[in-house]
């Protein structure tokens, strides 16, 4: 229904970005990333919304509607073909140039950094024209230690991971792949406890695996040593009393995300148990990480294999269905 009305919903919703209210326009920027991500074959309106949205972003002054136009770019571009996506790689750089370079708001910043992932992954050799432009900003990002600038940080590591891995990336890349992987091993500092950075972490880590095939033997023994301290990480804290779970949620980590479905299932059994989504979605990575060095290099991986079986066995029944779907991949791979 919704794929063959729109034709007639995509004109009126793309007019909405340039509304004067900012809740009629970053609802617009919502739907119109929303066709991407939903309805199928909507990327062939490309030639309409994207460059709407680069000129929304133009003018815009708002910062969620800055973030929310961003997000247009970010799924439109991930789902465009490499000689789609050619003609957006310079305007969505300029945006990302303007987002670090003007100092945005670390959400909108964020999010430019995962449009530019988007369009690194389907542009290829597209991108390598840019790189003298954008890798010296991308070094700012990793350099920065604040607490509002780590997510921007993690993409940051997102980008270069897609720069390795897309279309001739090996080859244009070659030179700042050891620069690359230093700053993924960074974000492992204790220092920084931050779990989103070290999953983008195993996701650039991956990434070069792919890239590099047997070559990235050399660092295949620390990123291991990196998974298998990720995969030993506590998922969560248990409580003994409501009083205390309460009082861990007033003063707790904002990061820390309670997960109501654990909760109900503990408490059948006597307990009450609350997860860190994070540690989640890093051990998951960090399973995608071994998944890929057992199939990108394999004979560099082939004596791992008795260390990482049953490390994998163990999360195959982790609480978390997205780990245990990682983690069974993996598994395959060995």
């Amino acid at each position: 229904g919704l794929e063959r009305a729109m034709p007639q919903i995509v004109p009126p919703v793309i007019a909405a970005l340039g509304d004067a209210s900012r809740d009629v326009r970053g609802a617009a920027a919502f739907a119109l990333g929303q066709f991407a991500e939903c309805v199928a074959d909507a990327t062939r309106f490309h030639g309409a919304v994207l460059p709407a949205a680069f000129a929304a972003l133009a003018s815009e002054t708002d910062a969620r509607c800055l973030e929310r136009t961003v997000y247009v770019l970010d799924a439109w571009l991930e789902r465009l073909e490499e000689e789609d996506v050619a003609p957006y790689v310079k305007p969505t750089l300029d945006v990302a140039y303007a987002a670090i370079d003007g100092g945005w708001a670390p959400k909108a910043r964020e999010a430019v950094l995962g449009a530019v992932a988007s369009a690194a992954a389907a542009a290829g050799t597209a991108m390598h024209a840019h790189l003298s432009a954008l890798l010296p900003r991308l070094e700012a990002c990793l350099t920065a230690s604040g607490d509002d600038d780590l997510r921007a940080r993690a993409r940051a590591l997102e980008v270069l991971g897609m720069l390795i891995s897309a279309s001739g990336g090996a080859e244009a890349m070659a030179p700042h792949v050891p620069a690359a992987m230093a700053a993924a091993a960074a974000g492992f500092d204790p220092a920084l406890d931050y779990s989103e950075l070290r999953e983008y972490g195993h996701g650039l880590f991956a990434e070069t695996a792919e890239a590099l095939g047997e070559a990235f033997a050399p660092y295949l023994a620390a990123c291991l040593e990196r998974a298998s301290a990720t995969l030993a990480l506590d998922d969560g804290v248990v409580y003994d009393s409501e009083d205390e779970r309460d009082e861990a949620r007033r003063g707790g980590d904002a990061d820390a995300a309670e997960s109501d479905e654990s909760d109900e299932s503990a408490r059948g059994a006597g307990i009450n148990y609350s997860v860190f989504s994070g540690v989640v979605e890093e051990k998951a990575a960090a399973c995608r990480a071994v998944a890929s060095y057992a199939h990108f290099c394999p004979d560099a991986f082939a004596p791992f294999v008795p260390a990482f079986a049953p490390t994998l066995s163990a999360m195959a029944d982790h609480m978390h269905d997205v780990v245990r779907a990682q983690a069974l991949a993996a598994l395959a791979r060995l």
